[in-house]
Formats: structure tokens, sequence, C-alpha cells
């Protein structure tokens, strides 16, 4: 990949987080009463030049060249600014098992607890893919081990969800509450997931229950 095509003028970098500093304002401050409203608030404020800037955080991560990423930061790119339906750069590292690249990142100040509208956040992203030796890390670096996200629940949940016994296993021994419901909106209405009513196997369902959930 050319480093002309993933560099551009400082002044548009700026732009770019400006804007997506923006949208989670907006989607902050209005009350909606359903996640998809959301979703559609911050898509459309992102959905212009913001996206275009914000994806080249994106495409040096996923292209693996950290040289790039730190060239990035350097020049005035917020390393933590997630781009809606994509994540944070942190996030697209985990999501491909990137240790390296996780590595470095959390070099340069990537928050392990950063959120994503519609996408987690690394915790949840490292969980759900039964990533153990990633989720480890994250939680040496500080992840909420009980941290929820609209939307997409805990590192628990999606860990019970997925069948992911060994990360289940190693987030309750971390403190995660098997008891922590979160309500959910759907199409059907709203509901409560928990990690026991989300668990994917038998043998998630069978640890959970031994220590106590109900």
């Amino acid at each position: 990949m050319n480093k002309k095509t993933l560099i551009k003028p400082l002044g548009s970098l700026l732009g770019c987080v400006a804007l997506i500093i923006a949208s989670q304002n907006l989607v902050n401050a209005n009350n909606f009463t359903g996640y998809a409203d959301k979703m559609q608030l911050a898509s459309s404020v992102l959905s212009k030049k913001t996206r275009s800037d914000a994806q080249m955080l994106i495409n040096a991560v996923s292209a693996n060249r950290l040289s790039i990423v730190k060239q990035l930061v350097a020049e005035g790119v917020d390393i933590n600014v997630p781009a809606i339906g994509d994540g944070t750069a942190l996030m697209i590292a985990i999501g491909e098992n990137n240790t390296g690249m996780i590595d470095g990142l959390l070099a340069l100040g990537a928050d392990v607890n950063q959120t994503s509208v519609g996408d987690g956040n690394p915790l949840i992203v490292a969980a759900k893919r039964g990533y153990l030796d990633i989720v480890k890390t994250l939680i040496n670096q500080g992840a909420e081990v009980n941290g929820a996200v609209e939307g997409d629940e805990t590192p628990l949940i999606n860990a019970s969800a997925k069948g992911r016994l060994a990360v289940v296993k190693y987030l309750v021994e971390q403190g995660a509450d098997v008891n922590l419901a979160i309500r959910v909106s759907t199409l059907t209405g709203s509901k409560m997931r928990s990690p026991l009513n989300q668990a994917g196997s038998g043998k998630v369902r069978e640890y959970l229950i031994s220590q106590g959930a109900s």
C-alpha cells in the first residue's frame, strides 16, 4: 500500500476526529428509545468526509503497517476514534488476531475500554472470538471485565453465547458477574440478556450455574 494513499493533510485528519467526536456527543445527548436510532444517527454523521479520513488508520492496521499507524498518530490522528461499523484500530487488530499490532497499538495509547456503536469494545471482540491470550492481555491492561456496551452487552455474555468455555471461566475468575443482565431492544420488543440465558453450549451453561448464575 502506498503511503501517499494513507497520509492526508493534518487539517483533514483533525476534521475527521472532530466529526466523529461530534457524532458520539449527539448519540449520547439524544434520548432515543431504540438502539437502531442511535446507529442511524451515528452513521449519518460519519457517512461522508469522516469515514474516508478515519479509514486511513483502519487501512494501516488491516495492512499490518505499524509504521504508518505511528506516522498517522504523530500527525494528529486519534488512535482511539471509532469508525462506526468497523470499530477502533485496536478492535480491528483483535478481530484479526494480530498480536504484534495489538502490542503496538497499546504502546501508542490505544484505550482498552473504548467503545464503538454497534461494534462493542476490545474485550467484547476478543471474548466472542475466544482469543483467551488477548483477553488476558486486555484485562492486564485495565479492560473492564463487566463493561457493558449498548447493543453488544458484556464480554461474558458474548463469550457465553459463542460457547467459549475457556474465556468464560477466565472472565469469571477475573470478577465477571455471572448474573449481570443487559436489556436490549429487538424487533419484537425489549428483553434481558444474561450469560446464562444466552449460553451457547451445555458446558458453558453448567459452569455458569456452578458459579451461581440463575
